[in-house]
């Protein structure tokens, strides 16, 4: 282990970083400038995609200690990569229909 760190430590860094990252995107999603490049103000819709790829990689982590690279990661796990296609396809309809 690194010197200073340890793996709680760790967890709680993981934790608390999930959370910056899903409040700052519920942010990006309402705010201003990106509503006034859609065509509506649904972005918020997307959310919902992040929260949950978000959710099943600290599930992974902590679960199931399926750690590494996280591209390994993505590219390996089924429902991730649904997520993924789910939020891609949320933003492509958001933004062409």
């Amino acid at each position: 282990m690194i010197d200073g760190y340890n793996l709680e430590f760790l967890n709680v860094s993981m934790i608390i970083m999930a959370a910056v990252i899903i409040i700052s995107y519920i942010m990006y999603t309402i705010s201003p400038a990106i509503l006034g490049r859609m065509h509506g103000d649904k972005t918020y819709l997307t959310v919902i995609w992040v929260v949950l790829g978000i959710l099943r990689y600290l599930q992974l982590s902590f679960v199931y200690n399926n750690t590494g690279s996280p591209t390994r990661v993505l590219l390996t796990d089924r429902f991730l990569q649904l997520v993924l296609a789910g939020w891609i396809a949320s933003f492509w309809y958001l933004i062409y229909l």
